[in-house]
């Protein structure tokens, strides 16, 4: 299954997440839930979240977005949420981090 329909799949027919509100209700609270059922349905995609990420000699580094608590898939090189069925080529352009960004 490719992820956006993964995503599309569960927006519309799952029953913790069909006819809720992507940005008010499943980014608000639900990120993590939604992320682990998108990469159960697909393979190929990773957990993603914000918090200390690893260094290129393995050490915790603050992430951009430390202060914006998030999960999302990351999968051939796109970064998708519920918000971004679609995917997006960098993290910082999936809504939620674009509406933190100074």
């Amino acid at each position: 299954m490719q992820i956006s329909d993964a995503i599309r799949l569960l927006l519309t027919t799952h029953p913790l997440w069909a006819r809720r509100d992507p940005r008010t209700e499943i980014n608000r609270g639900g990120c993590e839930g939604f992320m682990l059922a998108v990469c159960k349905l697909v393979s190929g995609a990773e957990e993603r979240t914000t918090g200390p990420f690893m260094g290129p000699n393995g050490e915790e580094i603050d992430g951009p977005f430390d202060h914006v608590a998030h999960y999302w898939i990351f999968c051939n090189g796109r970064h998708y949420d519920a918000e971004a069925p679609g995917g997006v080529d960098q993290m910082e352009k999936l809504p939620i981090f674009a509406r933190a960004a100074p």
